[in-house]
């Protein structure tokens, strides 16, 4: 604060002669007016543009919310969910435009299209609030815990062990495993 009243005086003198300044007041409407585009823009991403991008592209948004919550979280996406082309591929999670029982999808992408991605059908519509994501990678689990996305009631094979990337969802000690074998998405929940 200034405390001499001489040069505050003059300061408030300077402002309002500024103000009465054409070119003083477009620059400064133009700056409010930048701040204001920018929020409303979406400029404040939670995950990569290219991931928004392609989210917006198929009918999706982004979970501007996500990092609103306590706790640590890992964030909605995550790289390398494809084994031959890690940088290559992600997965992330958004929120349909339009709502249904089923407001979540976790969207699987391929930055190239000669990358060959999921047989499985994507993305995958989920109905609990999505965790932070991760790659798992557990050789020795079997898909016999593991319940098909088209029919919860239907358990996977017993036999069949995890052979490539699955997908982990959590958040607060609940976790759920995504796993895609041979055409059908199968998942596995914990807490």
């Amino acid at each position: 604060m200034l405390r001499c009243p001489r040069i505050r005086h003059f300061g408030l003198h300077q402002l309002r002669e500024a103000m009465n300044r054409p070119m003083f007041m477009a620059l400064l409407l133009a700056w409010l007016g930048w701040g204001s585009f920018s929020e409303a823009s979406g400029e404040n991403y939670v995950m990569p543009r290219e991931f928004v991008q392609y989210a917006e592209a198929h009918g999706c948004l982004q979970l501007s919310d996500f990092f609103d919550r306590s706790g640590p979280v890992n964030p909605p996406y995550v790289y390398g969910y494809l084994k031959e082309s890690e940088e290559e591929s992600g997965v992330f999670w958004c929120k349909k435009k339009i709502a249904d029982d089923k407001p979540y999808l976790l969207m699987i992408f391929v930055r190239h299209k000669d990358v060959s991605s999921s047989t499985c059908p994507q993305p995958i519509e989920w109905w609990n609030p999505p965790g932070g994501l991760s790659i798992h990678q557990e050789k020795s689990m079997t898909l016999g815990s593991f319940m098909k996305l088209t029919d919860p009631h239907q358990s996977g094979p017993k036999k069949q062990r995890l052979e490539h990337n699955a997908i982990m969802s959590s958040y607060d000690g609940v976790s759920v495993v995504f796993y895609c074998h041979r055409g059908e998405w199968y998942f596995r929940m914990s807490h």
